[in-house]
């Protein structure tokens, strides 16, 4: 009776259901009590559900395109290492009627003509993007004396070369920063590794690595020097082509590549005047042609979108071993089995393990 009396009030009421629903709410499920607290809480922990789920498939994403771009930064340096190889196979279709340069020279001439016409499509046709490109003429007159590289590598062999390629543009980089006045720090990772280099590649030379087997033959010095040449005028290519600029980085490239062209007709000229004949591209040879026409254009494009997805390290390091591992196979073609040496395989992961070390302080320093 007194109980009845107690709960009759409003109040005494309200506060016995509450201790009642306490009471059976502590012997549920948390299902069961997000039922009985009502519907209003579903659709809040339905959306927490939801949002989970869509940020798994966003990472599963995520993890898939770092896959498929890893594989493309690979593929571009596969692709750089057939182009050289098809630029030495192009030459040599060419070498009963020409000197070793000269026929260099030439079919640089041609693959650059190929690269600007398939860039060509991707620039935009405003006579603003074409002033003011005094950086990209200097970029493509500074890599005139790269021709030299097609001839070297028909004499190194193409992994030696891409090595010694590497290590003069690690240390051209290095001393232009150096004597720069910019930040020195992370300079020692990056000399590090320029040193890791240097080793791997002195291995590679000590090896035995020219495909005539002679270290001091006047034809294996002449590809060195070259090859070192190469890779400095590359480094100016690049830093000259960094500029800032409100302008599409096709018509830069396109601007290069037309001025790189446009100087290699003197030398050309000078090779005619001193009694060389020179002929049009054979027909035959079209997909070679073809090839180191489209690879220009797919390593512009490349270039664009792989540094800012992966970072300039990864994209460097990737790249990197796909032009080795190219150059390993299609030297093993040449070579046999001596492209696979104890020796030659060290001096790889020497030149691959440098070039990270200092692709990773230069990021840092960045």
């Amino acid at each position: 009776a007194a109980f009845s009396f107690m709960v009759s009030s409003s109040p005494c009421k309200l506060l016995a259901l509450s201790a009642l629903a306490s009471i059976q709410l502590g012997a549920m499920s948390p299902r069961a009590e997000l039922r009985l607290a009502g519907p209003s809480l579903l659709p809040s922990f339905q959306a927490v559900s939801g949002r989970s789920s869509r940020l798994g498939r966003r990472l599963e994403k995520a993890k898939l395109e770092s896959v498929r771009d890893g594989l493309w930064a690979t593929a571009v340096g596969v692709s750089v290492t057939l182009r050289l190889w098809c630029s030495v196979r192009l030459t040599a279709t060419a070498t009963e009627a020409l000197a070793p340069l000269a026929s260099s020279c030439f079919v640089t001439l041609w693959s650059l003509l190929l690269s600007a016409l398939f860039t060509a499509p991707f620039v935009p046709m405003s006579v603003r993007d074409l002033r003011g490109q005094a950086r990209s003429i200097l970029a493509g007159l500074c890599t005139l004396p790269a021709f030299a590289l097609v001839a070297a590598a028909s004499t190194l062999g193409l992994g030696l070369t891409q090595m010694i390629l590497r290590l003069s543009t690690l240390s051209t980089a290095l001393a232009l920063d150096a004597f720069g006045g910019k930040s020195s720090s992370n300079l020692t990772s990056r000399i590090s590794g320029t040193l890791t280099v240097f080793a791997g590649v002195a291995m590679g030379i000590l090896s035995g690595t020219s495909t005539d087997g002679s270290l001091a033959s006047r034809g294996f010095a002449a590809g060195l020097v070259a090859t070192l040449l190469a890779g400095v005028c590359y480094v100016l290519q690049a830093r000259l082509m960094q500029a800032a600029s409100d302008r599409s980085p096709a018509t830069d490239a396109l601007v290069c590549q037309l001025t790189n062209a446009l100087v290699h007709i003197p030398v050309l000229l000078l090779f005619s005047a001193s009694g060389v004949t020179f002929s049009g591209p054979h027909f035959a040879d079209w997909p070679l042609w073809l090839f180191t026409g489209l690879q220009g254009v797919f390593y512009l494009r490349s270039m664009q979108v792989l540094p800012p997805r992966l970072g300039y390290s990864t994209t460097f390091a990737l790249s990197l071993w796909g032009q080795l591992a190219t150059a390993s196979f299609l030297d093993f073609q040449k070579m046999g089995a001596a492209a696979f040496s104890a020796n030659r395989l060290l001096a790889l992961a020497l030149v691959v393990l440098g070039a990270a070390v200092s692709a990773c302080g230069s990021s840092a320093k960045k």
